[in-house]
């Protein structure tokens, strides 16, 4: 009888420790580097390759683990790690939870007097079988539409590129947008509709005509918790009128009014005037070919549109929203305007690094500046754009002083395409190859380092 108690107490405790190995626990995690940094965006695998977690902008994970079960961590930029489970090893708190921090070191390659830090643009999405038409990156992950020569998708993916949802639709579609309320419109040439996602799957809500978005939806260009502001254009685009309207009174007053030299060339274009020089002195009207020479009249308008376009490019001085305060680019006149969440005016700050000098100049100091300011919306950062010999460089512009600072260069590839930045990463399209079915463009990003 004692030897049958002694064989059902070792079978028990069998079972215990069986079930100690084999149960499934929380795990709670944060991953950092060396120097105490949260490390976001960090793969946590299996041993067989499964993908398990991914951490958020703040290095945290928590996911069930089992003892002995062995992890493994990977980041673009950074030493892949091996971690195993030990419980035993695991403090827990006092409310039972299981944490551990998990600590990984750069990938640094050390040259003679040089230090290389890794990071290289990888594939955004990797499915070489479609092309990308266009993108939108939003809170709650990239919005694409892609094509594979015979149909359309729109796409719903998170930030480690896994699908989401997605849908079919018309080829007609080929432009995304985001309004100042945050809401994501879908474009074709005729008609526009709102995406919504339930989560699991993209609907398209509220269809309009393309000419009633561009009356109503796309003047209104930058919104706070009490103000919207309307963008109005006058002579040719040379004059920018940016317009508030308090939410809760309709009451309106004048944000800010930006125009430069070219606005007294627009005030004083005569069409009749311009028309009849081109007919009276038709060698003066050589720019462009136009095989239709005997109607002078035609002639004439047709050049008159092409020198409006040349001449009387329209403004780039944008406005954006960010943390619940507008900011104007005023690159005409040099200035960079603040402003609270109501329109009223805070700040006035001279900026420069835009402004272009003469070419044997430019070469040196590589100050081509290229029309574009980019705001990383997760963290309110602004990057100015230039281009020198088909490369993009973004400098970070401080909000405060008005100077710029780091500088990152896209050098992998040439002339990139709609180029985004989200929670320190920039995206971009580049163009891969041509085909008969179309251009075949692929999304890239690269950490800012």
């Amino acid at each position: 009888m004692k030897q049958i108690i002694t064989t059902f107490i070792l079978f028990m405790l069998s079972l215990f420790c069986f079930s100690q190995t084999n149960e499934r626990f929380l795990l709670e995690g944060l991953v950092m580097d060396s120097t105490g940094n949260y490390i976001s965006d960090v793969g946590i695998y299996n041993d067989s390759g499964v993908l398990l977690f991914v951490t958020d902008k703040n290095g945290m994970f928590n996911f069930f683990v089992k003892q002995k079960e062995r992890l493994h961590f990977s980041h673009v930029s950074f030493k892949k790690l091996a971690h195993d489970i030990n419980i035993k090893k695991i403090k827990p708190t006092d409310d039972g939870r299981y944490q551990v921090v998990v600590v990984m070191k750069k990938k640094v390659n050390v040259l003679p007097e040089v230090t290389i830090i890794e990071n290289a643009p990888q594939l955004a999405y990797k499915n070489k079988n479609v092309y990308v038409i266009d993108y939108k990156l939003c809170p709650y992950g990239i919005f694409m539409i892609t094509h594979n020569g015979l149909k359309s998708m729109l796409l719903h993916l998170d930030f480690e590129q896994d699908t989401i949802s997605k849908t079919r639709i018309s080829t007609d579609f080929d432009k995304l947008y985001r309004d100042a309320f945050d809401n994501l419109h879908l474009l074709s040439n005729d008609s526009i509709y709102q995406i919504f996602c339930d989560g699991e799957n993209l609907h398209l809500l509220y269809g309009n005509s393309n000419k009633t978005f561009r009356e109503t939806l796309l003047p209104v260009v930058a919104s706070t918790d009490s103000i919207i502001v309307r963008e109005n254009r006058f002579y040719h685009g040379q004059e920018i009128v940016y317009e508030v309207i308090n939410i809760n009174n309709k009451r309106k007053h004048l944000l800010c009014d930006i125009s430069g030299p070219t606005i007294e060339m627009a005030k004083n274009w005569n069409l009749d005037n311009h028309r009849l020089a081109l007919t009276k002195y038709p060698e003066m009207s050589q720019l462009f070919y136009n095989p239709r020479e005997t109607l002078q009249n035609e002639r004439a308008e047709f050049e008159e549109v092409i020198q409006k376009r040349l001449m009387l490019k329209p403004v780039y001085s944008p406005l954006y929203s960010i943390g619940n305060k507008l900011y104007i680019f005023d690159l005409l006149n040099n200035y960079l305007f603040k402003f609270d969440d109501m329109g009223n005016f805070v700040q006035k700050i001279p900026i420069a690094f835009h402004l272009k000098t003469a070419y044997a100049k430019k070469i040196v100091t590589g100050n081509s500046w290229d029309n574009n300011i980019i705001i990383d919306r997760s963290n309110g950062k602004c990057y100015a754009q230039f281009i020198d010999d088909a490369r993009i460089t973004l400098k970070e512009v401080n909000m405060t002083t008005g100077e710029t600072g780091k500088s990152y260069i896209l050098d992998k590839h040439y002339f990139p395409q709609n180029i985004q930045i989200y929670e320190g990463y920039v995206y971009y399209l580049f163009l891969d190859a041509r085909s008969q079915n179309g251009d075949r463009r692929s999304l890239y990003k690269m950490k800012l380092d």
